[in-house]
């Protein structure tokens, strides 16, 4: 069974790509320091970091978003406690302080966010829990859904000797011969060797017709495997072309760890809210052919023949 990569693995940044390899290295080397200090080791280190080095985590990073595209669509993380309060606070913020630019208002956020208490918070952090465990379940319903039985190659057309070699040794084993499996396997060769064109040629258009029936199986999965990476990225297009959008919600989520404080954070309701997208295009697997076909082949008349 094929196994689908985990969504949290997927949606991971360059520089999460870059704490995960950086952090254990650090631990050891300064096995005295606390998380803290560590993290902001870090952080450090990768300000520092060249254009070059952190090119390669770059580039990572889009190779995991292109495939958490393909095995799990457009599905988003759940909104923290934060986001979900902010969302519905901002606009009055916003109408209040007309001037203000989005910089000042999420700090006003952040300061108020702080200031409630315990209690004003919980309906909140309830509503957080409610869509982790609306999310989870979309995940393992994604992951149950693309479970697949992997393709096993596809063996090519026996050939004429192959179908001689079946018949006589059918033929051998009727007659009850106590013949090894090697010598069986000689005299079979040599009979075959020692056979005319003519007493060869039913076993030859027998293979010939076997052949056929293969090129038509065979281009009939190429154009069905066609069909189906068109169509996804069709499915893509369509997503992509959807940039406006009602919900609060946005994307930044998806790119800042949770334990960031509001006061850093970009407005939630800001034009990011536009749900425009970075345009990456999918990444399909290359569709290599299972069966060597002749470069004069004529696809279009078979696949017109299967339309």
């Amino acid at each position: 069974m094929s196994t689908i990569p985990d969504f949290h693995e997927l949606s991971k940044t360059q520089y999460m790509l870059f704490r995960d390899a950086k952090h254990p290295q650090l631990a050891e080397q300064y096995p005295d320091s606390t998380d803290e200090e560590l993290v902001e080791l870090v952080a450090s280190f990768w300000e520092k970091a060249t254009p070059e080095k952190k090119a390669f985590y770059s580039s990572e990073a889009a190779r995991l978003k292109a495939l958490q595209k393909k095995f799990y669509g457009h599905l988003k993380r759940p909104r923290s406690a934060y986001t979900i309060w902010s969302n519905e606070n901002c606009i009055d913020l916003f109408n209040q302080n007309p001037t203000a630019n989005a910089r000042v208002i999420t700090k006003k956020l952040g300061i108020m966010w702080n200031d409630m208490s315990d209690e004003e918070k919980t309906p909140y952090f309830q509503q957080e829990e409610m869509e982790k465990a609306v999310f989870e379940a979309a995940v393992e319903s994604i992951k149950n859904n693309n479970k697949t039985e992997e393709k096993q190659p596809i063996k090519g057309p026996k050939t004429s000797y192959n179908i001689f070699y079946s018949f006589k040794k059918n033929e051998l084993e009727k007659e009850n011969l106590s013949i090894e499996k090697a010598k069986m396997a000689e005299e079979i060769n040599k009979t075959w060797r020692n056979m005319s064109d003519a007493e060869k040629a039913p076993f030859r258009v027998q293979a010939m017709q076997l052949k056929i029936e293969n090129n038509k199986i065979s281009a009939n999965q190429n154009y069905q495997s066609l069909r189906m990476a068109r169509k996804r990225k069709a499915d893509v297009a369509n997503q992509e072309a959807i940039t406006l959008s009602p919900s609060l919600s946005t994307d930044s989520e998806v790119e800042r760890e949770d334990n960031q404080t509001p006061s850093v954070r970009l407005l939630e309701c800001s034009f990011s809210n536009l749900g425009i997208d970075d345009g990456e295009l999918e990444q399909l697997e290359n569709i290599e052919p299972t069966v060597k076909m002749p470069d004069d082949f004529p696809w279009e008349k078979v696949i017109e023949s299967i339309l």
